[in-house]
């Protein structure tokens, strides 16, 4: 029986430790989503949704299964990156979208953040030994941040080519504005279309 309750504790105790983050950060890519269509306000609306998606990265780092060590060096690079997007919200608030070199430099370190955290939350999910409503939450979180993470890889791409990669079949998607904000809204759509197999329909690659 002695043997017995210090398992029972520890299992409480993993318990406890696994399922508040992830329903943290299933809760604030659900915000992410809900303020998706404040992305039509161009300026404005960029900067909130990139202000929550901050938080997104931050919730996605404290879902990770790191020693302390690694997830508060993890936490300084995601304060590097945050700090970055700052830089460049106020660079492209004040002077438009005339430096386009910042917001590239700005979305490829947003892009290598978004691939460590969300590797780093699939490997605690897929190596977890017990699996419950938490874990769930954490899967469907997952899911999402690799859609994002698609995403950013496609802004990327057309920020360093400064080439779009998607036509219009309809020609009502994609406005004829050469905005982050619009790039943003448009790649998001478009990655998770193609994620959940909708796509392609009226957004289909160049190439």
């Amino acid at each position: 029986m002695n043997d017995n309750r210090p398992q029972s504790i520890n299992t409480t105790a993993t318990s406890r430790d696994n399922t508040p983050k992830y329903f943290l950060l299933g809760g604030s890519l659900f915000s992410l989503a809900l303020l998706y269509p404040i992305l039509e306000i161009e300026r404005n609306g960029l900067v909130i949704w990139t202000s929550v998606f901050w938080i997104v990265l931050l919730t996605a780092v404290r879902a990770t299964s790191h020693q302390a060590r690694i997830k508060k060096i993890s936490y300084s690079i995601g304060g590097i990156v945050v700090l970055s997007g700052i830089g460049g919200l106020v660079c492209y608030y004040f002077t438009g979208n005339t430096h386009t070199w910042v917001f590239t430099s700005v979305n490829a370190l947003t892009l290598l953040f978004l691939v460590f955290v969300t590797s780093s939350v699939l490997y605690g999910i897929l190596k977890s030994t017990k699996i419950g409503l938490g874990h769930l939450i954490g899967v469907a979180s997952a899911y999402v941040l690799i859609g994002v993470t698609f995403a950013y890889a496609y802004i990327v791409l057309h920020s360093a080519t400064q080439q779009a990669l998607l036509h219009n079949e309809f020609q009502v998607t994609i406005p004829e504005k050469n905005e982050p904000a619009t790039h943003v809204a448009t790649y998001c759509y478009y990655s998770f279309t193609t994620l959940t197999t909708l796509g392609f329909g009226d957004l289909a690659p160049n190439h």
